[in-house]
């Protein structure tokens, strides 16, 4: 694959799957995650962390491949740079020399350092022949066809290959684990009893859980999920006062958008579901405090 079309198809994957254009897919599969998936799954993904632009933090705002980054293109970074696609950092562009052992290509048109150009920059990368068309980077696989049985999917997150990602993956009466392992599917609670961390079973999806109502979970996490997980909140109203926002049905924060820490004094920014004083130093506007360091401004 020449970097001409490497970059067309990095192009498409954004706008298809990370770009704030992205549409969360009509169908989500199923699988199995530690801690619960309450986004869903996506073949070829597993358990994502997001499912469009919209289910990221203001501090990784980007959804790409199933997880939220800093950036997804160029144009989500200031001018002068580029968002390095092994990383999605936003970087300084690079020149001739600047690129480093692990992304030694300067791409001069996109000002972004790769990994590889094409599957001939992998030759030597000892079992890791295929250059990705997301990353630039050398990995495992690109497609299922690259995977060899019994590890016969691709992860697309990382370019290696697994035994599965999705239930889908693995044959009639099983379910694909936590674990990217075909497991027995679980038909009574009497299937969960070698799991007691999971003794519950979900006879629709076929996977062991924590719990089958609020009642066998804890105070700390007090509701269960549609994923038969214990969490701390469903939704916003189960939330106190200091973390209102309950994040993918999961943990009440203080915030995930800029907008809910409007009406806190002095901290109008989120960063790690927390409001703080500044992200950057160009949010800093008093002439006497102009940089960020550790999200004060000094």
């Amino acid at each position: 694959m020449g970097l001409g079309l490497g970059l067309g198809l990095l192009s498409l994957c954004f706008s298809c799957g990370g770009s704030k254009k992205s549409e969360a897919p009509k169908a989500q599969a199923t699988c199995e995650a530690v801690g619960g998936c309450p986004l869903g799954c996506q073949a070829g993904i597993g358990c994502v962390q997001c499912r469009m632009d919209t289910d990221c933090p203001a501090t990784k705002p980007h959804c790409v491949v199933g997880s939220c980054e800093v950036c997804a293109t160029n144009a989500d970074c200031s001018t002068g740079y580029g968002c390095f696609p092994g990383s999605h950092l936003c970087a300084i562009a690079c020149t001739a020399t600047s690129c480093g052992a692990n992304e030694p290509f300067c791409d001069a048109a996109s000002g972004r350092c790769l990994g590889c150009r094409s599957n001939a920059d992998c030759s030597t990368a000892t079992g890791h022949p295929v250059c990705d068309a997301t990353r630039f980077a050398c990995v495992t696989c690109g497609r299922n066809e690259d995977c060899p049985a019994p590890r016969h999917v691709c992860n697309l997150r990382n370019g290696e290959c697994e035994q599965c990602l999705i239930d889908s993956d693995c044959s009639a009466g099983y379910i694909c684990g936590s674990d990217h392992q075909c497991h027995p599917a679980c038909h009574s609670n009497t299937d969960c009893l070698a799991t007691p961390q999971k003794p519950i079973c979900d006879v629709t999806g076929g996977h062991c859980g924590e719990c089958a109502t609020d009642m066998s979970c804890t105070v700390a996490r007090p509701h269960c999920s549609p994923s038969f997980q214990c969490v701390q909140c469903l939704q916003d109203s189960q939330c106190a006062s200091t973390a209102p926002v309950c994040l993918n049905q999961s943990d009440c924060v203080q915030c995930i958008t800029d907008t809910q820490c409007a009406s806190v004094l002095g901290l109008p920014h989120c960063y790690s579901n927390r409001c703080v004083e500044c992200n950057d130093s160009t949010q800093c506007t008093d002439p006497l405090r102009r940089t960020c360091n550790n999200n004060r401004c000094l």
